[in-house]
């Protein structure tokens, strides 16, 4: 879409600025698989106002869905991964059992 990778990160900032001067919360989504081992930060995860890792993980025998909130700016995280359970009644995460303590 963009002639160079200079051009790109330019109008990532830019739209973060728009962003920003709207008062508008930004986050970031992203079709890479996120990883409880590995984490590699890019230019809009840092431009961004939080990050959110959801996670499909097998712990203890069984399935499970997690979260981790990696950044959330202006506000206290828990720095753990917490199970979470998704029915009709919404999103319900559980931070009283914590899969991993970071």
């Amino acid at each position: 879409m963009f002639e160079t990778l200079y051009k790109e990160q330019q109008h990532l900032i830019d739209l973060f600025g728009l962003l920003h001067d709207l008062q508008c919360t930004t986050l970031v989504i992203s079709e890479e698989p996120a990883s409880l081992e590995a984490y590699k930060t890019n230019r809009a995860e840092f431009l961004s106002d939080g990050i959110v890792h959801l996670y499909n993980i097998f712990h203890k025998g069984a399935r499970v869905r997690a979260v981790e909130i990696v950044k959330m700016r202006d506000s206290a995280i828990m720095d753990a991964v917490c199970p979470l359970r998704i029915d009709r009644d919404g999103i319900t995460v559980d931070s009283a059992h914590q899969i991993y303590d970071l």
